[in-house]
């Protein structure tokens, strides 16, 4: 662990509902020397190392469980990733950055089924 850099290897949670399953999906994420780990929770083989952007195994799991996220995650990820270097973040700083991303992909995925919603109802109607 890097004296500055004192979340080398700290895991985090990210729980983002999820509506296929009723109930919040929550993933660990790791974070590594040269980006993230993030395991599949059922599949060891479906997990694995990512790159700052949490690429390419978080967005596979979030598509799994049926997980909308905007299409800037990665920036997001990475933009955290970097702070959590540079500005020597603590474990509970990086993990409440870690829940505004969550609040973030949720809020995409009810858009997205509001915008479904909207687009059946139209056609219906």
């Amino acid at each position: 662990m890097e004296e500055n850099d004192p979340t080398i290897n700290d895991k985090f949670e990210l729980r983002v509902f999820s509506r296929r399953w009723n109930r919040d999906a929550v993933f660990t994420i790791q974070r590594t020397v040269v980006g993230w780990f993030v395991p599949a929770p059922f599949d060891p083989n479906d997990g694995g190392f990512c790159d700052r952007t949490c690429s390419p195994h978080l967005y596979r799991l979030l598509r799994h469980a049926g997980i909308q996220y905007p299409s800037n995650l990665g920036e997001w990820f990475a933009w955290l990733w970097k702070q959590a270097r540079d500005k020597g973040l603590s474990h509970a700083d990086v993990q409440r950055r870690v829940d505004e991303i969550a609040k973030r992909i949720s809020r995409t995925d009810q858009s997205a089924l509001d915008e479904i919603d909207k687009d059946f109802w139209e056609a219906v109607a």
